[in-house]
């Protein structure tokens, strides 16, 4: 029974990674003009979504992600941003207030809030997670890069996947029993 498991988690590791590679390719060739045009609408839309929230844990794009810099800069300007700094294997929320004075680029060749220069809070001050991936399912289940950070960090706390349209994978992605799913998506 356990080498059967064994060999289940190695197939659905093995799917993972393929549908990664498939979908981090795609994403890496979209056109200019329709990122573009993705985050205009999300600069319009995702506010929609949020309004209310008090505290929204967003995330610094990287690589080929959907560009979330202006819709940042208005949230830190309205008191409302807060970023993830990885410490160890869990993901730490910092309340932000500038994105040009409170970053700098980590190991994980991204910007993280600097702990001096942030608030650091706990999960119950968050009232939703912008939840950044390489492709989401119509269920909310999503491929990240494969480190588990935000399965670990999501239980029970309201979720967005947010991303581009293309990268809705029809039907269900290949998950493990510990992966969690995004409350909604908004992909533009």
């Amino acid at each position: 029974m356990l080498k059967e498991k064994s060999l289940q988690n190695e197939d659905v590791h093995f799917q993972k990674w393929e549908k990664r590679l498939a979908f981090l390719e795609m994403r890496d060739n979209l056109p200019q003009s329709r990122r573009k045009e993705a985050i205009l609408q999300l600069n319009e839309e995702l506010y929609k979504l949020i309004h209310g929230a008090e505290c929204v844990l967003s995330f610094c794009s990287m690589g080929s992600e959907i560009d979330l810099t202006e819709f940042n800069e208005k949230l830190a300007f309205e008191g409302r941003l807060a970023l993830p700094r990885v410490e160890g294997e869990e993901l730490i929320p910092f309340r932000v207030n500038s994105l040009r004075e409170s970053l700098e680029i980590t190991r994980w060749k991204i910007l993280e809030p600097i702990p001096e220069k942030c608030l650091r809070i706990g999960c119950a001050a968050i009232d939703v997670v912008l939840v950044p991936g390489v492709a989401f399912d119509s269920d909310g289940f999503r491929l990240g890069y494969g480190k588990g950070f935000y399965d670990r960090f999501l239980n029970g706390i309201q979720s967005i996947g947010v991303g581009f349209k293309e990268q809705l994978n029809e039907g269900p992605l290949p998950r493990f029993d510990h992966d969690v799913a995004v409350s909604k998506l908004a992909l533009y």
